[in-house]
Formats: C-alpha cells, sequence, structure tokens
C-alpha cells in the first residue's frame, strides 16, 4: 500500500513538471508578447502624466498613483511564473495558495479590460511589424 502511494505521488509529480514545462514555455512566449506593449504604454502615460503634474497639478498626491500602475507594468512579467510555481507547487498547504491565487484572479478578472489589452497588444505588434516590413521594401 506504501509502495502505491509512492509511486502515484511521483507519477503526479512528473505530470506536473511535464504540465509546468509546456506553461512555462507558453508564459514565456504570449507573457513576453503582452509584456512589452504594457510596459510601453505605461512608460509612456506615466511620462506625460508626469509632465501634466508636474505642471498642473499637485505633484506628490498624483505621483503616487501613478506609482502603483507603472510597477504593476514592471513586474508583469516575472509575477506570471511567480504565479505559475505557485499553482504548480503550493507552499503552505494545497488549499492555502492555491485557493487564494484563484480566488484573486476571478475576483479580480475584467473582460473588458482583458480585450482592451488584447486590442491593444495587437495594435501594438501589428504597429511594430508594419513599420519593420515598410522600412526594408
Amino acid at each position: 500500500m506504501e509502495n502505491k502511494n509512492i509511486v502515484e505521488r511521483f507519477f503526479i509529480l512528473i505530470i506536473r513538471i511535464i504540465v509546468l514545462v509546456i506553461v512555462l514555455v507558453f508564459w514565456s512566449l504570449f507573457g513576453f508578447v503582452f509584456w512589452i506593449p504594457l510596459l510601453t504604454r505605461t512608460i509612456a502615460l506615466f511620462s506625460f502624466n508626469l509632465v501634466y503634474t508636474m505642471l498642473m497639478a499637485n505633484p506628490k498626491e498624483y505621483t503616487e498613483r501613478l506609482k502603483t500602475g507603472l510597477y504593476i507594468a514592471i513586474e508583469f512579467y516575472i509575477e506570471g511564473f511567480n504565479r505559475i510555481f505557485n499553482v504548480m507547487f503550493p507552499g503552505g498547504g494545497e488549499n492555502s495558495t492555491t485557493e487564494q491565487v484563484k480566488t484573486k484572479l476571478f475576483e479580480n478578472f475584467k473582460w473588458a479590460r482583458f480585450i482592451g489589452e488584447l486590442i491593444w497588444t495587437l495594435i501594438f505588434w501589428g504597429t511594430v511589424i508594419g513599420s519593420i516590413i515598410l522600412t526594408h521594401m
């Protein structure tokens, strides 16, 4: 009975590792594709808003709000890897991390924002690829 338990756990571990590798490859590619446009847009918005706040608004109050969006954009790609590992290998018991991640993910998920980010990503990469094609013609 104990050998069966060890064998089952071994196969579950192997399957988790295979799934982990697949998910890491997927996130490495598609996460990066979403991260670069997000980072570009956030840096541009931060820069424009910084100029605006320095000229028109209360710089200290407004800069605090800008900082949050910039930090989220900077950490977006790495946070994806952290979440993958937290889901695949939860540290504090099976329910704690996995349930927290699931709850936060679906609690804060907004389809309109996702569709907006998808459209922005397509526009960004379409412009980049279009520019490259036009310069080589």
